[in-house]
């Protein structure tokens, strides 16, 4: 009895990214295309910059922003969130705190 031909066929589509990593920064053109760099087709992670609002760009905003993201949106187990702020534009006092939260 001759053997089976299997036939593989991959599945068309997008790939599904590994990691997820969405970034809340205070810039609203150069940081996210920093981040952009991350988002090519052969790439396993996949990077979603939050932009600022119009004024809303000191790190306690930018950690707002994020946390409005994060109570509408799921992430899976191995998503990472984080938040990028310029420390030189804003006071010792204004990054600790952060902390607070």
């Amino acid at each position: 009895m001759p053997k089976k031909v299997r036939t593989f066929q991959r599945p068309l589509g997008e790939r599904r990214y590994k990691k997820l990593f969405v970034i809340s920064v205070e810039g609203s053109k150069t940081e996210p295309q920093y981040f952009a760099i991350f988002n090519q087709p052969q790439s396993i992670v996949l990077v979603k910059c939050l932009k600022r609002l119009a004024t809303a760009s000191s790190p306690i905003q930018v950690l707002k922003k994020m946390q409005g993201y994060l109570r509408k949106e799921s992430l899976r187990k191995t998503d990472e969130a984080w938040i990028v702020v310029d420390k030189d534009d804003w006071t010792d006092s204004l990054v600790k705190q952060l902390h607070a939260f």
